[in-house]
C-alpha cells in the first residue's frame, strides 16, 4: 500500500480484499491481477539529485479480476491464475530544492522592495 503523506511511504500488510467461498460441490476459478509500481524519490534538498528507486507489485481488487464458479472435482476445488495487469504505477517524489526556495524568497523580497519604493515615490509627489 502506498502512503504518500507518510515518510515511510510503503507499508506491508496482509491483503484481505480478495476472498473466495467454495465448497465440495461448487469450486471456484479466479483470475487475480497484479500490477507493478515504481516509486522514485529525490531525497536531496541541494541542487543536485540523489534518487532512490523502490519497485514492487500490488494486488488489484476482485472488481478487476474475473471469478467463475466451476464444478469441483475430487482433486481440485479451486484454481487461481496470477495475471499481470496492463497498467503500471509510476510515482515521483521530490523535495523543494534549496536554490528554488532562495529564488522564491528573493523574488518575493524584490517585489516587496519595488512596491515600497513605488509607494514612497507616489507619496512624495501626491500632495
Amino acid at each position: 500500500m502506498l502512503n504518500p503523506g507518510d515518510p515511510n511511504f510503503i507499508s506491508y500488510y496482509l491483503e484481505d480484499s480478495n476472498y473466495f467461498s467454495f465448497d465440495a460441490t461448487t469450486g471456484i476459478s479466479a483470475n487475480l491481477f497484479y500490477n507493478d509500481y515504481k516509486v522514485t524519490s529525490d531525497n536531496s534538498i541541494m541542487p543536485w539529485t540523489e534518487t532512490s528507486d523502490v519497485t514492487g507489485a500490488q494486488i488489484l481488487s476482485t472488481a478487476v479480476g474475473q471469478i467463475y464458479q466451476i464444478k469441483a472435482s475430487k482433486v481440485e476445488y479451486f484454481k487461481f491464475y496470477w495475471r499481470k495487469a496492463a497498467n503500471k504505477v509510476q510515482i515521483n517524489r521530490t523535495f523543494q530544492k534549496l536554490d528554488q526556495t532562495l529564488s522564491y524568497i528573493g523574488g518575493l523580497f524584490g517585489t516587496i522592495i519595488l512596491l515600497l519604493i513605488f509607494l514612497k515615490f507616489y507619496s512624495k509627489y501626491s500632495y
